[in-house]
């Protein structure tokens, strides 16, 4: 038996002896590689971003919106428009405070209106809330630059998100100064500016303009009917089993609404149904990318198969030689296949390279990427393997040839 030190020389002086034609080889699995690497790192870091949107969420908070998710999130964010099918009003507010473990909850108003600092004036969206409750509900999720939280008690002011207030406007928005909003030139001063989150996670909170619920309810160009609400936010109380006390919820506003849980004309979303919806959507987007990104794979085991053809061809003396001299099939079988091998773990090597290149600059750029050891070792050991399959046959081939036959080969 051929030690497996020699044999991984002997298939690296050959591969080195034919250079040009190695490089031509491995090109195929580099791109392969560098490809599933690259696709796989971002489809990661697409989950574990959708995971932080989560996060931020609360696991303990639970979002009801009228019509369905589908009809409401379509664009991302909070729903902004009047919905498709369904409705709530402040009534629901009610009936959901009547549910045992529901803390504090609060509607939301969501409303695109003219504001104007100074002599600059854009359309933006604003969300009307009972601050109390919702500062309670996301304790963990707005965090202060300067200035403090609205209360209940407080009229006309604004909180912003740090987007608003520094880039938004040509010039920058400080705590103490005014806006003027909607047609009416409704006059707000800005009570307090929200730290800069970042990336996709803290894209609501950087935009945010959050005003009292009856301060933007009372605006005349509101899209929603008397008391309509564009949806309602509540937290379930410690002790409380979250899946459970959403369930008696949804159960009891069907109800309210005179229609069976099956034919809701609302949404009601939890961390947990949030992650298991998004979880299996990045799910199909990692497989969707793995599947597009292994036909380059394919094409490269098919070039590594050329190769190794051609080598047992340009090579059949030599194997004859070997034989000659007491190599057994078998270890002129694991030569062959080691040698592939190495090919494929070669162009696996060089793809790791470009494809964490590839993911540092879509960190650089600001977005999430995740390149750990684990890919790294699998994408290692998934060339090596397409190198060995590939190389098989080729092999399996050399190590049938018998060696009289092979010596006499010109």
């Amino acid at each position: 038996m051929v030690p497996i030190a020699e044999m991984f020389w002997y298939a690296f002086r050959s591969l080195k002896h034919n250079t040009l034609r190695s490089a031509l080889t491995v090109l195929g699995i580099v791109i392969g590689i560098a490809a599933v690497v690259s696709l796989i790192s971002l489809s990661q870091g697409l989950s574990f971003t959708i995971n932080e949107m989560i996060s931020a969420f609360g696991t303990n908070n639970v979002m009801v919106m009228p019509g369905s998710l589908e009809s409401q999130m379509g664009g991302g964010g909070a729903p902004t428009g009047r919905p498709v099918s369904g409705r709530l009003f402040e009534k629901d507010i009610s009936t959901l405070q009547g549910v045992a473990g529901v803390g504090d909850i609060t509607g939301y108003l969501m409303n695109s209106q003219s504001v104007r600092f100074r002599e600059e004036e854009l359309r933006v969206s604003l969300m009307g809330v009972e601050p109390d409750a919702l500062f309670r509900i996301y304790k963990d999720f707005y965090v202060l630059r300067e200035g403090r939280f609205p209360r209940d008690n407080d009229r006309n002011v604004m909180l912003l998100g740090a987007n608003i207030a520094d880039e938004t406007f040509e010039r920058k928005i400080s705590v103490g100064q005014f806006l003027y909003v909607g047609p009416e030139e409704k006059k707000f001063r800005v009570i307090g500016i929200l730290e800069k989150k970042g990336g996709l996670e803290g894209e609501d909170n950087d935009n945010a303009i959050i005003v009292h619920f009856d301060d933007l309810n009372g605006l005349s160009t509101t899209t929603l009917s008397k008391n309509e609400v564009n949806g309602i936010i509540f937290r379930v109380k410690d002790g409380f089993n979250v899946s459970q006390v959403a369930e008696a919820a949804e159960i009891k506003l069907a109800a309210a609404h005179h229609l069976r849980v099956e034919d809701k004309d609302f949404a009601m979303m939890t961390s947990e149904s949030m992650m298991e919806q998004m979880g299996a959507i990045t799910d199909l987007l990692s497989l969707f990318l793995a599947v597009i990104s292994s036909i380059s794979l394919v094409v490269g085991g098919v070039g590594v198969m050329n190769t190794m053809y051609m080598a047992v061809m340009e090579r059949t003396r030599e194997i004859g030689t070997l034989k000659a001299i007491g190599a057994s099939d078998s270890a002129v079988l694991a030569l062959f296949v080691v040698e592939s091998g190495l090919l494929g773990m070669l162009g696996g090597i060089i793809g790791i390279l470009i494809g964490g290149f590839v993911a540092l600059i879509v960190i650089l750029v600001g977005f999430d990427a995740v390149f750990d050891l684990q890919l790294i070792l699998f994408a290692l050991s998934f060339s090596f393997g397409v190198g060995i399959i590939s190389g098989f046959l080729p092999a399996w081939d050399a190590s049938k040839l018998p060696p009289i036959e092979a010596l006499r080969y010109e």
